[in-house]
């Protein structure tokens, strides 16, 4: 394994890998016949990338969880506001049309009242 990051290249000598150069080329290589302590770096070693692994993964999907009520809360924002414009739009006529009939009632009764 070419390994040119430092930070996974400790990780991963701390987890029993050794530096073998091969035609002039660093690699990272595992003991051919481990002994058990190394197997046992090898074993902690996957078990904090598992729990690392694991953390990450809920991170991300608190994060999606937390977009979508998000995207959840602005569409509720947005039914909220048509309502009122439509409930706006609906008490505006009514007004309208009361505003018409009292309107043609005035009109009626100074009718009625000349024709006396």
């Amino acid at each position: 394994m070419n390994v040119s990051n430092s930070a996974p290249h400790d990780y991963l000598v701390a987890c029993g890998f050794r530096r073998q150069t091969i035609d002039f080329t660093a690699y990272l290589v595992f003991p051919p016949s481990p002994i058990s302590k190394e197997l046992h770096k090898l074993k902690t070693g996957v078990y904090v990338l598992e729990s690392t692994l694991k953390r990450a993964k809920e991170a991300e999907e608190r994060e999606k969880r937390y977009r979508e009520s998000e995207k959840d809360a602005e569409k509720m924002r947005k039914e909220k506001a048509l309502l009122e414009f439509e409930e706006d739009r609906r008490l505006r006529s009514e007004k309208d049309e009361r505003g018409t009939y009292s309107l043609a009632v005035l009109q009626f009764d100074s009718d009625y009242i000349r024709s006396f």
